[in-house]
């Protein structure tokens, strides 16, 4: 299996109110390339290293058409990159591997091409079989020396074992256009193709060729959550956590509280709030005396409960809609967000558990 470490350092979580995914860096630039339909409709997005780092980006860059964004890298302290591949014609059955994003760790999924399909300008998509799942768009491809070959757009639709992805002639395309000019917002017209600079098209929001409606990110509207999710953000800020980082995609949020990550989601259809927090994974000793200790903590507390799951130990929370409104709302969070940052180290340190992936 190909070594992962060097790539530690250059890929990112990228998400949106919207949307989440990653993105990478290429040497030689400051930038994080990643997928265009993540960024879409956003003021700005957050980018989030593996070291925990997370920040604001800039949109540099979108082009709908080939689905790439470009965002100016936030970090000051990140080096190297992903090289470019020197092959450029890939044909079927070369062994590449997918990378994606899994707790604090780079993970790789092994494939080979399986075919190029459906012609762009001058290149052609890779469809291939190392499919990594929506949460890891965006991410790169890389050949077996480690060298980037293509960036991975969303699976093909009705085929989980299939995805395609953008090859470095596309990638090179927009780096050559963007390079030097990263001073400002740029887009490509999905109609005739042509590069648009905030300079000449930001005011009208057309195509100077073809009049056709495009779409800068300082035109966005900065993103204001309504109902009971602005009521779930608004305990999330008394609670003392920045709610833009927060946002993990519609009507879900990440607290990370100390050592604990708690997840939080709201089910409109049914108005239920729920909050959980995977605290640790179960020790192979002291099995029977943890779960003890699970089953009488639970009969002491109020709107909390402890459950397992697939060998982690989850400390919950479920509120409805209409209570989440009064005191016991911010109450029930905060109880959550203080007791899983506090049983999580019981249980590591006294029952020998072990620490849990991180989200």
């Amino acid at each position: 299996m190909i070594d992962l470490n060097f790539t530690k350092n250059i890929l990112f979580r990228v998400s949106t109110p919207y949307s989440l995914g990653i993105g990478f860096k290429v040497d030689g630039y400051d930038w994080i390339i990643t997928n265009e339909n993540l960024v879409r409709g956003n003021h700005s997005v957050v980018v989030e290293s593996l070291s925990g780092a997370i920040s604001y980006a800039k949109i540099l860059y979108i082009d709908p058409l080939l689905d790439v964004a470009v965002l100016k890298l936030p970090f000051d302290d990140v080096d190297g990159g992903l090289k470019f591949s020197d092959q450029i014609d890939f044909q079927q059955g070369m062994k590449i591997f997918s990378l994606g994003i899994k707790g604090d760790d780079v993970i790789a999924k092994k494939g080979e091409i399986l075919e190029t399909v459906h012609p762009k300008e001058n290149w052609e998509y890779i469809v291939h079989d190392a499919v990594m799942g929506y949460e890891n768009t965006g991410g790169p491809v890389i050949d077996a020396q480690g060298h980037l070959i293509s960036m991975n757009n969303y699976g093909m639709e009705n085929d989980s074992k299939q995805s395609t992805s953008l090859p470095i002639l596309g990638i090179l395309d927009v780096f050559d256009k963007l390079q030097g000019k990263d001073n400002m917002e740029w887009v490509r017209c999905y109609n005739c193709r042509t590069f648009l600079s905030e300079k000449v098209a930001l005011e009208t929001q057309s195509c100077t060729v073809c009049n056709s409606y495009v779409e800068f990110p300082k035109n966005v509207e900065p993103y204001e959550t309504t109902g009971v999710a602005r009521t779930i953000e608004s305990l999330i800020e008394q609670a003392g956590f920045n709610v833009g980082f927060s946002r993990k995609g519609a009507n879900a949020w990440l607290i990370k509280s100390g050592s604990a990550s708690i997840s939080i989601s709201f089910h409109e259809r049914s108005g239920m709030i729920t909050g959980d927090a995977v605290l640790c994974k179960l020790p192979s000793n002291k099995r029977k005396a943890i779960l003890e200790y699970l089953l009488r903590e639970n009969e002491k507390l109020e709107h909390l409960s402890f459950s397992v799951e697939r060998e982690s130990v989850i400390l919950s929370l479920v509120l409805n809609d209409h209570s989440i409104n009064d005191d016991r709302g911010l109450d029930s969070l905060m109880d959550l967000f203080t007791k899983a940052d506090t049983f999580d180290n019981i249980l590591v340190e006294q029952f020998d558990a072990s620490w849990p992936d991180s989200v």
